[in-house]
């Protein structure tokens, strides 16, 4: 008893069998390690804000301490002169921002200039007004009638709707830089601007759109009239006139860029050293204001903090940990349990002859899971062989082969196992050895049954039916002591499986 010789293969089998629960515990892992990841990012996401509050602070106090000791050299004049060039600064500054913006978002100061992607659009307005001499019974309204067609298409809805079909979607006002309304007698031109042909036929587009529904609420003010597309005609042609907008914003810029450089030439060095400072200062309150105008939505006196809440390397480790401590609960469990491993333990153990193994899996062959099945085939491939019911015919041949030529007239089936299964093994045998031995009965377990141990030693054989996972190895030594002790012969046991 002492050395049971442990199956390895029969080992992995079961723990392999354990596959939902190891499943659940790498899961479980995963939950476990993936907190513990998390808080841990959250303390050191913590200590990095704590650590960059005392850089800040410090930093701060030393910023403060450099300005103080430079505003002390100076003299109340030159404090004033520097302030006052600062202030200057600022207004050149926000001057340069906004010229600078409007260049990189405007789309016409994007154009070339030497080939700029033109589409004009010409409309003939004929309202059928004729001169009549020496007395004109009525009025030409045909001017009338185009300036209230521009006053209607330049708005600032038609180009807030020209810029949203528009790629990009750029500023309506850039829009509106694009497009020029013009007219010349009975004649309507729209001229448009692009990038290419396809971005000007896009804005061409949605005007045409604009003149047609306009046309229905002019002709009730204005009496009928004809309005015809007599022109529509693209080109890329030198623009003068862009290429002296773009040369006036470079002008610009570098005007302005001149004048900031030129507030410090009069000033002496400890006044420069002032000033950049004080420009700095402003900066920094800026750059707060901004960040403070953008965490509006958070408690006041609270710093956001970045943190990986999932972080892959403590989720993994978790699952590894979660399959590593299950597959060794169940190894160490199969090793250590007291009850029988596998059917070869009868004979390597008791010296007891097994005649048979039963899964119980007769009619029901489809209630294990794919996965179990497939272990099982693994492990096993030659154990579906035979069908539950030929293995019980083989397991009832054996015993009555056995009893004739041993001359035993009386056979008692009993076991250790679960008392439903081992009955259940025991009255399928019995009902199939009646008629062919003289006596066959089974009953409950001889180690716990008073009246079961009478019936064995009534008996001339027994059969011994246990149960693998359930049957206790010091019980079946009883069994067998008992055996033994009365004189019956074992002939054999039935092992039962799954």
């Amino acid at each position: 008893m002492d050395e049971i010789t442990i199956d390895i293969k029969d080992c992995i089998r079961q723990i392999l069998l354990k596959w939902r629960q190891i499943c659940v515990c790498m899961l479980l892992g995963a939950l476990v390690m993936g907190a513990v990841g998390a808080l841990r990012a959250y303390q050191n996401a913590q200590a990095r804000m704590t650590s960059d509050e005392n850089a800040e602070a410090a930093e701060s106090l030393e910023a403060e301490n450099e300005f103080q000791a430079a505003e002390d050299v100076l003299t109340d004049r030159e404090i004033q002169e520097v302030a006052a060039a600062a202030q200057l600064y600022e207004t050149y500054y926000e001057e340069l921002a906004s010229t600078m913006e409007y260049v990189q978002t405007s789309v016409k100061m994007q154009l070339d200039p030497n080939g700029v992607p033109t589409l004009v659009l010409q409309y003939y307005i004929d309202t059928d007004y004729q001169v009549v001499y020496p007395v004109l019974d009525e009025k030409d309204m045909t001017e009338n009638i185009i300036n209230s067609l521009i006053a209607r298409l330049d708005t600032t809805a038609l180009y807030e709707e020209v810029a949203a079909g528009l790629e990009g979607a750029p500023e309506s006002s850039t829009v509106q830089e694009l497009i020029s309304l013009g007219s010349s007698e009975d004649l309507l031109t729209i001229t448009v601007l692009g990038l290419d042909q396809d971005y000007c036929e896009t804005i061409a587009g949605i005007l045409k759109n604009a003149v047609e529904e306009e046309l229905e609420e002019l002709r009730t003010l204005y009496g009928e009239f004809d309005m015809t597309l007599i022109s529509e005609s693209f080109s890329e042609e030198v623009n003068t006139s862009l290429l002296s907008s773009q040369q006036a914003q470079v002008t610009s810029m570098n005007t302005i860029r001149t004048a900031i450089n030129n507030l410090t030439s009069g000033m002496t060095d400890d006044q420069k050293t002032y000033y950049y400072l004080v420009l700095d200062r402003a900066a920094a309150e800026d750059s707060a204001e901004e960040t403070e105008a953008e965490d509006t939505g958070e408690t006041a006196g609270t710093e956001s903090v970045s943190v990986q809440w999932l972080n892959l390397k403590y989720i993994l480790l978790g699952l590894l940990a979660g399959a590593f401590l299950a597959i060794a609960w169940y190894g160490l469990r199969y090793i250590l349990s007291p009850r029988l491993r596998v059917s070869g333990d009868m004979k390597d153990v008791y010296d007891v002859r097994v005649l048979g193994e039963l899964t119980g899996t007769q009619g029901r062959s489809s209630s294990r899971n794919a996965l179990d099945r497939r272990i099982l085939s693994l492990f096993y491939s030659g154990a579906g062989e035979l069908s539950e019911e030929e293995r019980l015919r083989m397991i009832c041949a054996d015993v009555r082969i056995t009893a004739e030529k041993a001359s035993m007239k009386r056979i008692y089936l009993t076991g250790t196992g679960s008392a439903e299964r081992m009955e259940e093994a025991a009255r399928q045998i019995s009902e199939k050895l009646q008629g062919e031995i003289e006596s066959v009965c089974y009953g409950k377990s001889v180690v716990m049954d008073p009246e079961s141990l009478e019936a064995l030693a009534a008996s001339d054989g027994v059969v011994l039916v246990e149960q693998i996972d359930s049957s206790r190895y010091d019980d079946v030594k009883r069994e067998c002591e008992l055996c033994a002790l009365n004189h019956v012969s074992v002939i054999g046991s039935v092992v039962l499986n799954g």
